[in-house]
């Protein structure tokens, strides 16, 4: 009985991290634009996976080059 507990638990636990996938931080997606573009992709067309880590920061990484550009060196219109 004991065997067959620790054999299903340790299925259990294999299992459970073959479904896990890296992730990445905020400054990665910046720096890979075509990963942080297929996972905005990917983020779309699963609602929940929104919440998802990986989403929020491709997201958040999107958002600031849209905002600050590449780099925080976002161009300014001079005023004259």
């Amino acid at each position: 009985m004991k065997t067959i507990l620790k054999v299903a638990l340790v299925v259990i636990g294999i299992s459970a991290l073959a479904g896990c996938k890296p992730e990445h931080d905020k400054d990665w997606y910046k720096s890979h634009e075509a990963e942080r573009k297929q996972t905005l992709v990917e983020c779309k067309k699963n609602a929940e996976s929104l919440q998802d880590a990986d989403c929020k920061n491709a997201r958040d990484a999107e958002t600031e080059l849209f905002v600050h550009g590449k780099d925080n060196s976002h161009s300014v219109p001079k005023l004259n």
